[in-house]
């Protein structure tokens, strides 16, 4: 084995010792963003930015949501380029960034609380029949507190230039299917995930004498 080979293959092995130790690194820090923070606190570090949480009122004031303070509605220009059809959500909120969003969308669907579950099923089947998903999880947020139970799934979609994590929530407003949506960039959901489940979780209807 000539010294050249031995040395290329030495620098190869030191590469690849750094990529995983700052892919540890990364992960390390991650783990304790989302062990040590909840947006009950009020405020969570997210990729190493502090973002101040409170309490929304969505849907013309019929549901509270704890979300991050400076999330705006989207630019319509914008949303005219995201969501080019008609029926596109009533909800769009997102960040400065514009690549975490939030979006609500009720559905013609009615719809029984004990029924959630079996919806968000169904809805996952129809996801992966028209688009090019790659799922992850599932899941049931349980109904406590005055909150909305909610049924959720997650996954990835491919894009021109970044893949897309998805987290699609089902809720049940006054008898009538609503959809709750959180996505960001792909490579940043292992942060934002547990934030928006977080997000999700707090869902609550707004009674009228509340409003």
């Amino acid at each position: 084995m000539s010294l050249k080979y031995m040395d290329e293959e030495i620098i190869k092995l030191m590469v690849e010792q750094e990529e995983r130790e700052e892919l540890a690194a990364r992960e390390a820090a991650v783990r304790a963003e989302t062990t040590s923070q909840t947006i009950y606190d009020g405020q969570v570090t997210v990729l190493g930015e502090t973002i101040q949480f409170a309490p929304r009122d969505l849907l013309a004031g019929t549901i509270r949501m704890v979300l991050p303070e400076e999330w705006q509605d989207m630019p319509m220009e914008l949303v005219k380029t995201k969501y080019p059809y008609e029926s596109r959500p009533q909800v769009i909120l997102t960040d400065y960034t514009t690549t975490v969003n939030l979006t609500i969308k009720p559905l013609a669907q009615r719809l029984r609380n004990e029924q959630v579950a079996d919806f968000a099923a169904a809805l996952k089947l129809l996801t992966g029949k028209s688009m090019k998903a790659s799922f992850l999880e599932e899941g049931f947020i349980e109904n406590r507190e005055n909150r909305l139970p909610v049924a959720w799934y997650d996954f990835i979609l491919p894009a021109a230039d970044e893949e897309i994590y998805n987290l699609m929530g089902c809720i049940v407003l006054d008898g009538q299917a609503v959809l709750i949506t959180f996505n960001c960039l792909a490579k940043e959901q292992a942060r934002w995930k547990p934030v928006a489940l977080e997000m999700m979780g707090t869902l609550q209807f707004v009674y009228q004498e509340q409003r």
